[in-house]
Formats: C-alpha cells, structure tokens, sequence
C-alpha cells in the first residue's frame, strides 16, 4: 500500500531540501523507478516555506526520509510542481492549473 509524507522547509532548495530530492531520485533509480513513487514541491503563498510531498511504495522507503510526516490522500497540496516521478501517475492525483 503506497504512503504520503511531507515535511516542510525553508523556500530556498540551498537551504535544506535540496538534498531530499536527491535522495529521492537516487531511491526512486535504485528501485527501478516504480509509478509509485512521486515527489512534489508547494510553496507557500508569501514564498518563506516550502512543502514536498512524496507518495512511496512502502514504510521502509517512507522511513529514509527523516523528519517527514505520514498524511492522508486528503492533505495533498493543490497544483504542486512535479519534482521527481511519473508525469501520468502524478496527473492521477493532482489537479494541474488550467491554462
């Protein structure tokens, strides 16, 4: 059964979130890039914090990311950017701005 988990950090990636997506990019090749394993980024509307969002495959995965919490379908950010995953898994649970 696949988790979500976020953890929100400051906006600017130099500053501390840089490296989650390399470990998620790193976990997401060492896994055979599964459809189920997404990484997404929301930032907040005065832009001081932002919110990555992962969905993995498992605990195991979803306990290498320190200091994330466990959220339910419900808690996903509206219109996120994709960072890392599948484009047509991430359209399944996200809503994409119209333009």
């Amino acid at each position: 059964m696949s988790i979500w988990i976020k953890k929100t950090f400051p906006y600017d990636p130099s500053e501390g979130w840089a490296y989650v997506q390399d470990q998620f990019e790193n976990i997401i090749v060492a896994s055979g890039a599964p459809s189920e394993m997404l990484l997404v980024a929301k930032s907040s509307e005065d832009h001081t914090t932002t919110t990555l969002v992962a969905l993995v495959p498992n605990e195991m995965i979803a306990d290498a990311f320190a200091g994330f919490e466990r959220i339910s379908l419900d808690q996903r950010p509206d219109c996120p950017s994709l960072l890392v995953g599948n484009q047509t898994e991430f359209e399944k649970y996200f809503k994409l701005p119209k333009t």
